[in-house]
């Protein structure tokens, strides 16, 4: 698989010669539109097709299936639609079936073990806990009586300074608290967590006292920002009942949630700064770019024309990092845009591998605090615009910065922890 090409965030399914000669696109789709999945596909013992995880958005929602491809063009769709979402899929040796590695439900994080047989596509679940299995790593046996994977589960809990240069100090106990997101404005705190069974966007106060669930219950959330007065929440929801994925808000303590856009393409939302705005990457016909709706709902408004996403606003409210798509080099990069006219004013010589939700800006507006890993352990970072100095901020010892925060007055909220993981053997799973 290969996203990304010179053309922009393409998807396609790529065959080789054992020596990478004769290479050659055999099928290409859009992100965001009809992609693959990115965790490998598998061809089958006969060599006439290979397996793959398809992913597509369109106006019934986000869904995931597996589809067979052959040689000449034609694809077979092996399982339509699942529950959840595809990662690894392997054939069993006998072509009986493949294993593959899935989410019990959309955005949830636990991937579990699955059968699907063909050519009949029935599917049966092998594992069920809530640990992570085999998205990269998937094998089986020649005589396809074992698997062999890897059982992985991330344990994160969220961390609060009073400021920039001063020690944090853990503020939750949770097994997964901030994984995906941590957000800090004025009092409030707000963080992912996976307490109700699921993803959802939980408030509670800097001491991580008494928090509560303010997301839907039973839809899965993203991507969350409190407002600069800690009295909102906005955030990516993607209901069980539509699998659409929108930008809402919600009062801070999990009252009057409201649907904010309905274009089913949209993700990342941030405030502006005086709050009267919510920005947010926008998806449409494989292209992504940043856009605006008014806080209390209305027609929305395009930033950005060229390819850019993650947007996170400037403290005063003059510029924005996101990450953006470098047409001359091909490659996806990081950068400060105008809120004003949306035209590019820098690059930043960051990873937007590491700073994969864009850097935060500092109090001052003067820099921002990034994700820097040395030695496999993660660190914040301080970029100084004017002078180029880079500063160390928080100096742990060993672990991962899953997320990250920083207030309008100099708060700091990290998400750290690590992903534990082992090799595991699973025998009779058929």
């Amino acid at each position: 698989m290969r996203e990304h090409s010179t053309q922009g965030p393409t998807s396609e399914l790529v065959i080789a010669n054992i020596d990478g000669t004769d290479q050659r696109v055999l099928f290409s789709g859009k992100i965001a539109v009809n992609w693959f999945d990115s965790h490998g596909p598998s061809w089958s013992p006969d060599g006439k097709y290979i397996a793959a995880g398809v992913k597509k958005l369109d106006a019934a929602g986000y869904s995931n299936g597996i589809s067979l491809f052959d040689m000449n063009g034609n694809v077979t769709e092996l399982v339509p639609k699942l529950k959840g979402e595809v990662a690894r899929v392997v054939w069993l040796h006998d072509g009986s079936g493949l294993v593959f590695s899935a989410t019990p439900e959309i955005l949830a994080d636990n991937f579990q073990l699955f059968t699907v047989s063909y050519p009949g596509g029935e599917i049966s679940r092998i594992t069920n806990d809530l640990n992570s299995y085999g998205q990269l790593s998937l094998g089986v046996t020649t005589d396809g009586s074992a698997l062999i994977t890897i059982q992985a589960s991330r344990r994160s809990n969220v961390w609060v300074a009073p400021g920039l240069t001063q020690e944090p100090k853990q503020v939750t106990t949770g097994a997964d608290d901030g994984g995906m997101v941590v957000d800090v404005e004025g009092d409030k705190l707000a963080y992912s967590s996976s307490a109700a069974g699921y993803i959802a966007i939980w408030v509670t106060d800097l001491n991580g006292g008494t928090p509560v669930q303010v997301t839907p219950p039973g839809d899965l959330a993203t991507s969350a920002a409190l407002s600069p007065d800690g009295k909102y929440v906005a955030f990516c929801s993607v209901p069980k009942s539509t699998a659409q994925p929108n930008i809402w808000i919600v009062n801070s303590d999990g009252s009057n949630a409201r649907q904010v856009t309905t274009t089913n393409h949209d993700v990342m939302p941030t405030f502006s700064a005086d709050g009267k705005w919510l920005y947010y990457s926008h998806w449409m016909e494989g292209r992504v770019h940043i856009f605006k709706v008014p806080f209390g709902g209305g027609d929305s408004v395009q930033v950005t024309q060229f390819q850019a996403e993650n947007p996170q606003v400037s403290h005063r409210g003059h510029r924005i990092t996101a990450h953006y798509y470098d047409e001359a080099t091909a490659q996806w990069r990081v950068g400060v845009i105008s809120t004003s006219d949306g035209k590019l004013l820098q690059t930043l010589e960051l990873s937007a591998a590491e700073n994969g939700g864009s850097p935060v800006w500092t109090p001052d507006d003067d820099g921002v605090v990034y994700l820097d890993s040395r030695d496999q352990i993660m660190n914040l970072w301080k970029l100084q615009f004017k002078s180029g100095a880079r500063t160390q901020l928080t100096h742990f010892p060993s672990d991962v910065i899953f997320s990250d925060a920083v207030s309008s007055t100099g708060k700091l909220a990290i998400a750290r922890g690590r992903m534990d993981s082992d090799a595991v053997l699973i025998r009779n799973f058929r």
